[in-house]
């Protein structure tokens, strides 16, 4: 839970939100997963979302970050499921 004001609150939302979305734009160049379509739908998911985020972050939309939030959390999940838990 990120603390602060709201200003501050919902610009470091912003921030962190682009910043997963270019983790999520990093990994499709892993090169041991780069073909396989599994891996690069969870990638996309994940930065689509995370870029979403972002301009509910700039709305302060908090009911839309919570959904945003949980489907990013979702790929994530998903994709340690099927690639590193293994």
């Amino acid at each position: 839970k990120i603390k602060g004001t709201a200003t501050t609150k919902y610009k470091d939302l912003e921030h962190e939100s682009f910043f997963i979305a270019e983790v999520a734009n990093l990994a499709t160049h892993v090169k041991e997963h780069g073909k396989d379509k599994d891996w690069l739908a969870l990638t996309d998911a994940m930065k689509s979302n995370a870029l979403k985020m972002v301009e509910a972050a700039k709305k302060k939309d908090d009911a839309t970050l919570k959904t945003l939030h949980k489907k990013v959390e979702e790929s994530c999940d998903s994709c340690h499921e099927k690639f590193r838990d293994k």
